[in-house]
């Protein structure tokens, strides 16, 4: 026979992130999701388990801790014990603390539907030509659910024109989608309406039934791919099914019975008894309802925080891009200021026995090629000269960044050093090449560099100083501002979630305070009750006693 098989545990000895094991035999047959921290996890996904009628079978349940996968506790359970209980539904007391409760029934998916709600999230658009962009047009969005053989079981309405759509609840009979094994695999498939019969695929994605049920109770999506490209998301806002709804229920009584059984023994038949209980849950319901409502304006606060959140990371995105935009357009922007000193430059002197060098430097950059394929340069600074000076220490000087380079910072430049002639023929002492993070790693590392005079070396160059100032990296530019964009689209996923959130938590703060008044009307009620039972009472006593003293009734 088929079991279906559920579990939940309370007042555990640590809080963490836990989840279950289940064992029938030395066979594990499934594994929960993992709780979020809690001492009393609820654990969502269902498990069928094929046991033998004949065979007493015991189902191990074990609890650990994802953290380290420590066990928390371990129970056994007899199959046939549960399902003979009057609520299929057992539990027993853990060693360390805490117990462990399992639910067991008769697998039964014939009827069962799975209502399913999904909602879209910048979904690819593939009317994207120019003439329908022309337009302002947008994909029609529907999709399909297959089940394990590829059957095409339910198919939505198209959404028109939309790339977030928020398609109507799906009702899927569960034995054609998974023959009621809840870990087989489906696909969800996802297509553009077109013309006549004709669609585009847009992606697709696949999961289990226990997978659609766990995204919705924890607000989670799945990602919509095709051929390894991201095409948007999908937002499981609802999956449920009677199977699940009734073992949660039937689990969370059964938690709540043993909390409160202490309770219930004390609960007294009189009416002034029911009058106090009544009362007592009104309080606790009023509580309730006063903590749902702070749940919502707490949900409501982070909304308005996700929603500040998108908006700042959408400015801060659009202001990066823009700042790339003036990068690219005005070219590279900064400053480098440095300082040469040259060391025992040739002198060149017509007459060096009487006379020295009046050396100064020019820097040169790359200007394309010339005709013949030789590159040219063209010149971009001069130094100042230093008259009669083989060791010149020339001033601190200053280029602009873009009149050097068009690109980085290790474009090649070349510096070549002249002796200076009141005539304009000014005398050629040497040259070499570097580039400014080659003036910075030299100023750094104390490096020289030689100038040379085809392979003769007349002299070196020191860089005592030199640094960039106000210089904005492109490549660090263009990558800032894809961190900030998929920092933006994080957040706007953050923010539907936190929307989702705060419809749930609106509509548990109206069935607490709905409760509210229900529990208000029933004191009324129960006083009403009480009075009356005690004004009988008083009436069958007093005609008692007029009797026995012959004075009537």
């Amino acid at each position: 026979m088929k079991v279906c098989v559920g579990v939940s545990a309370s007042n555990l000895p640590i809080f963490g992130r836990l989840y279950a094991s289940l064992s029938y035999g030395d066979n594990e047959f499934g594994r929960t999701e993992v709780t979020d921290a809690t001492a009393n996890p609820i654990w969502t996904k269902m498990f069928v388990l094929d046991c033998d009628d004949e065979e007493e079978g015991n189902v191990t349940v074990r609890v650990l801790s994802k953290m380290d996968e420590r066990e928390v506790g371990c129970g056994q359970f007899s199959v046939a014990d549960i399902m003979a209980h009057k609520n299929s539904v057992v539990h027993t007391d853990l060693e360390d603390g805490g117990a462990l409760f399992i639910y067991a029934s008769h697998h039964v998916t014939h009827g069962s539907i799975l209502k399913l709600d999904l909602r879209g999230v910048d979904l690819a658009n593939l009317d994207d030509s120019a003439l329908k962009k022309l337009f302002n047009d947008k994909s029609d969005p529907f999709y399909e659910v297959r089940n394990s053989s590829g059957n095409v079981v339910y198919t939505s309405e198209v959404i028109k024109r939309n790339l977030d759509p928020d398609w109507s609840v799906a009702n899927i009979n569960l034995q054609s989608l998974c023959d009621g094994n809840f870990d087989a695999p489906i696909e969800l498939a996802f297509f553009d309406k077109n013309f006549g019969q004709s669609r585009d695929f847009i992606g697709s994605f696949k999961c289990t039934v226990n997978d659609l049920v766990v995204a919705a109770a924890d607000f989670k999506s799945f990602l919509l791919s095709a051929d390894e490209k991201e095409m948007g998301r999908i937002l499981v806002l609802r999956a449920e099914c009677d199977v699940f709804e009734s073992a949660a229920k039937i689990l969370n009584a059964a938690a709540a019975a043993k909390e409160h059984s202490h309770a219930e023994r004390m609960i007294a038949d009189s009416k002034f008894q029911e009058v106090e209980e009544t009362q007592e849950k009104l309080e606790t319901a009023r509580l309730y309802a006063e903590a749902r409502q702070k749940s919502l304006n707490v949900a409501a606060a982070r909304l308005a925080e996700a929603r500040r959140a998108v908006k700042e990371a959408k400015a801060a995105s659009s202001a990066a891009a823009n700042e790339f935009d003036a990068i690219k357009q005005s070219g590279l922007t900064g400053l480098l200021r440095f300082q040469f000193i040259g060391k025992k430059l040739k002198n060149v002197e017509m007459f060096p026995l009487f006379d020295k060098s009046d050396p100064f430097f020019i820097i040169q950059k790359q200007d394309g090629k010339e005709a013949n394929g030789q590159i040219a340069w063209s010149h971009v600074f001069i130094s100042n000269v230093l008259q009669n000076n083989l060791n010149p220490e020339w001033d601190v000087s200053e280029v602009a960044i873009g009149n050097i380079c068009s690109d980085n910072l290790n474009e090649t430049i070349r510096i070549v050093v002249f002796d200076w002639n009141e005539s304009g023929r000014h005398t050629f002492i040497g040259l070499f090449e570097t580039s400014i993070s080659g003036i910075i790693s030299a100023q750094e590392s104390g490096e020289e560099m030689a100038v040379m005079d085809g392979k003769a070396e007349n002299g070196r160059i020191s860089v005592p100083y030199g640094e960039v100032v106000g210089f904005v990296d492109p490549e660090l530019a263009e990558d800032n501002v894809k961190d900030l964009k998929e920092q933006a689209a994080r957040a706007h996923y953050f923010a539907l979630g936190a929307e989702h959130k705060v419809k749930v938590a609106k509509r548990k703060a109206e069935e607490a305070q709905n409760a509210v008044l229900l529990l208000e009307k029933n004191v009324e009620v129960a006083v009403e009750e009480a009075e009356v039972a005690k004004t009988i009472s008083l009436s069958k006593t007093v005609s008692r006693r007029l009797q026995e003293m012959g004075l009537g009734s």
